[in-house]
């Protein structure tokens, strides 16, 4: 996601040549700091996945996985609201608008979709305590840049993908207010939970041979940036340009 939204150059040009400090969520002294010089968060951050814990799963793996990216949301938002931290936007799913998902976050046996469905329970109640707070229930953002099935109902171009985050972060925020909305890209009709405040729509509506060929040049740049070659490839300015584009 990270990757989408720096490519795309979300908030501008310079966008993609923001410093970004490391900063570990289990050290609230960190959160903190970041509050005090910050007015808005992106929260994006997950735990790496190994070879032992599959998202779709129903095992003890999967539910402490997911349990997890739910504390750390409720981490950040509480940090947020003591920070002075104006406006937070989450990534959301596109699951926790299913009607199975209201059922699903229960403390131990957490679905992914009720997983989604906890950390926007989470920012609703951030948001009762005066921040801004929107939840950005993203469809399947895939590389390549094409829909693949099963996705494909659910898919997210990286053009809607990214416009998304810039038309929020383009508006101001608004103390108290809790948003969530649907991110996907219209190839059939637009979703009917797509509506929100900020502006955005999707705007692509089908999948030519331009896109098609896009997705696979795409494939194969991250495929060389996850190679063994990938810390050269990404010093190397020359090579950072033509296969990032910044």
């Amino acid at each position: 996601m990270g990757r989408v939204l720096a490519a795309r150059r979300v908030g501008g040009p310079r966008a993609a040549f923001v410093d970004v400090d490391a900063l570990d969520v289990k050290e609230p002294a960190a959160l903190a700091r970041a509050a005090r010089s910050h007015e808005r968060w992106v929260h994006l951050a997950s735990e790496l996945r190994t070879a032992a814990v599959d998202p779709a799963a129903d095992d003890a793996e999967a539910w402490r996985w997911r349990r997890w990216h739910v504390e750390m949301a409720r981490r950040v938002l509480a940090a947020a609201v003591a920070g002075g931290v104006r406006q937070v936007v989450l990534a959301s799913s596109v699951h926790a608008a299913d009607e199975d998902a209201k059922g699903a976050a229960g403390p131990d046996r957490l679905t992914h979709a009720g997983m989604n469905r906890a950390i926007e329970e989470a920012g609703r109640a951030a948001a009762r305590s005066g921040i801004d707070v929107v939840c950005i229930r993203l469809g399947s953002v895939s590389w390549p840049d094409r829909p693949r099935r099963p996705d494909a109902a659910v898919w997210l171009s990286h053009e809607d993908c990214a416009a998304a985050f810039a038309a929020v972060l383009a508006s101001p925020p608004v103390g108290g207010r809790f948003t969530a909305f649907t991110a996907i890209s219209a190839l059939a009709a637009p979703h009917p939970h797509a509506a929100n405040p900020f502006g955005w729509r999707a705007r692509t509506t089908r999948v030519g041979w331009r896109r098609r060929a896009r997705g696979r040049v795409v494939d194969l740049k991250c495929r060389l940036l996850d190679s063994p070659l990938g810390p050269f490839l990404r010093e190397s300015r020359r090579w950072r340009r033509r296969l990032v584009g910044f």
